[in-house]
């Protein structure tokens, strides 16, 4: 019984990273080209195609895919995953102080994703500031960033000193 299961696993991870993948984005050069859309035949092409093959051979022109599996954003071809700390606050925030929580959602993000797909995801644009709070080495940190400054940085740039 317990190799049923075992397979049964393996069975639904293969489905799983080969046919329910949903490509969002696509950076070439630091450039982020977006996959949303019905009418885009990019980003049907690339889910009509098991994801190994098109890793796979996307990665042949240093290509990365941003991509969605299991409600969590990856990114393709990175040497090593960074892991975020303990995050107890993450606010976008306004010019005029107005504050988006994105403390509960950041969660979701791998940290390897670049700050402008999250923005430009959740729809950002007008905010100029994040404030975070987080705990790294047995410290409580408390951070307001200017967003100009990190756009094209991945999310774990944000938790370096």
């Amino acid at each position: 019984m317990d190799r049923i299961k075992i397979w049964m696993f393996y069975f639904r991870d293969f489905l799983v990273r080969n046919f329910m993948v949903s490509p969002k984005g696509l950076i070439y050069n630091k450039q982020l080209i977006y996959l949303i859309g019905i009418n885009n035949l990019v980003y049907w092409i690339l889910r009509i195609i098991p994801f190994y093959f098109t890793r796979t051979l996307l990665g042949l022109f240093n290509i990365k895919i941003i991509y969605k599996i299991d409600s969590i954003y990856n990114l393709t071809n990175i040497n090593h995953n960074h892991i975020i700390p303990i995050i107890f606050e993450f606010l976008f925030v306004k010019a005029d102080e107005n504050q988006e929580n994105f403390t509960s959602k950041i969660k979701y993000y791998n940290g390897n994703i670049p700050l402008h797909f999250i923005i430009s995801e959740n729809n950002f644009e007008d905010y100029i500031k994040i404030k975070i709070k987080y705990l790294k080495e047995a410290k409580i940190i408390d951070k307001n960033i200017d967003i100009s400054n990190f756009i094209d940085f991945p999310i774990y740039k944000l938790f370096e000193n």
